[in-house]
């Protein structure tokens, strides 16, 4: 009889841990701050396309040549969901943004603060530039915690 519960206890206890890593893939639901003080959510993408979060400092270099690799390639995202969430200060966003994708005709480029500290619990911890990869059905298909050429984001997401 104890083998019957500690089995049973097993299953569910599996199950469990099952669902709660299924659960973790899956874009969290966060609020961050636009670049005018306005709450961002993640229902302010655009749905059914790719997503790929970038937790970044204006002042890392590692952060920029993300950045000038992915305008670089401007092409290839425009139809991919691009948000990079800082915890600095609006004036050294601002300027990332203008220095790395000034004139971009990128239009799901969002960039957004995280004057609350959140990331970490969202995503869970990780260094600048930390980067998550999410299919159109917002699903987690990799992340990075390092500078990453923007290619591999690109073979990443279409699953080469």
């Amino acid at each position: 009889m104890k083998q019957i519960i500690y089995f049973l206890s097993l299953v569910v206890f599996t199950g469990f841990i099952s669902l709660s890593a299924q659960a973790q893939k899956k874009m969290p639901a966060f609020t961050f701050e636009d670049l005018n003080a306005r709450p961002f959510t993640n229902t302010n993408i655009k749905q059914g396309l790719s997503t790929i979060v970038f937790f970044y400092d204006p002042y890392c270099e590692h952060c920029a040549q993300q950045a000038d690799w992915i305008r670089e390639s401007e092409a290839a995202f425009k139809n991919i969901n691009l948000v990079w969430v800082s915890t600095e200060d609006l004036q050294p966003i601002q300027e990332f943004k203008a220095a790395h994708f000034g004139g971009t005709t990128l239009d799901k480029l969002y960039f957004v603060r995280d004057t609350k500290w959140k990331f970490d619990t969202y995503f869970g911890y990780t260094v600048a530039p930390g980067v998550y990869l999410y299919n159109k059905d917002n699903i987690l298909l990799k992340s990075y915690s390092k500078e990453t050429p923007a290619i591999d984001f690109l073979k990443a997401l279409s699953g080469k």
